[in-house]
């Protein structure tokens, strides 16, 4: 499904699931749009995202935010290479090994 597809039908879900129109939530969610703060709120809470994130763009875990600002100092290379440690396949346990005995 194409990413236009894809928002598409969050729109559309988005939409039905406060009552208002498609065009309403399309418009509100365009880069550049200027809603008020209620419906700001509304989203917020209709879609599960903080609103303080979408003010000031920090989540509201302290220890995501350490996470985010340490990963911001790592360097192309570095950011590359946890990509790979993250998307490589988990560590299993051979039968009668407890696990996290080396």
């Amino acid at each position: 499904m194409s990413k236009k597809a894809t928002d598409g039908l969050l729109v559309t879900k988005l939409s039905e699931a406060l009552g208002w129109s498609r065009d309403r939530v399309s418009r509100m969610t365009s880069p550049g749009s200027n809603p008020g703060i209620q419906d700001v709120i509304t989203l917020c809470e209709a879609s599960g995202i903080s609103i303080t994130y979408v003010l000031t763009g920090k989540r509201e875990d302290p220890v995501y935010d350490g996470v985010i600002s340490e990963m911001s100092k790592l360097t192309q290379a570095e950011l590359k290479s946890l990509q790979n440690h993250l998307s490589a396949a988990p560590l299993v346990s051979e039968p009668g090994e407890e696990p996290g005995n080396s």
